[in-house]
């Protein structure tokens, strides 16, 4: 009988050495995998911010090509309605609502002068 007590006692042994050595080798696991997690995110976080910034330049390079095209094409518009910056004067503040012609220089293209009224010159008042 002190065999088969001393016997359920190793086997008791055993079992809690097998059970340290499992507990031991899932927190190992535990620990690998919130590891490859962390590095995961941390790839992936790179990744996406090297996307944003790519898209971001595209972005503002397009941005600026459709502002340039705007510019000239305003310049374009501005020559072909008052003959760009040379209009100026009475027909310029007419036109284009301020001294040089307005916007751009170009006249702004709100239509033809107002009409004349004699009462409305000073001199025929």
């Amino acid at each position: 009988q002190n065999e088969l007590e001393h016997a359920i006692h190793s086997m008791g042994d055993d079992v809690r050495s097998v059970e340290a050595r499992l507990e031991r080798e899932r927190d190992a696991v535990k620990e690998e995998a919130v590891r490859k997690c962390q590095q995961y995110t941390a790839d992936a976080k790179e990744e996406v911010m090297e996307v944003v910034k790519r898209v971001e330049s595209r972005f503002e390079s397009r941005l600026s090509q459709l502002e340039e095209r705007q510019v000239a094409e305003e310049g374009k518009r501005a020559e072909a309605v008052g003959g760009g910056r040379r209009v100026g004067g009475v027909w310029g503040r007419w036109w284009g609502g301020g001294e040089g012609g307005g916007v751009g220089g170009g006249g702004g293209g709100r239509g033809p002068p107002p009409p004349l009224s004699l009462s409305s010159l000073p001199f025929c008042s």
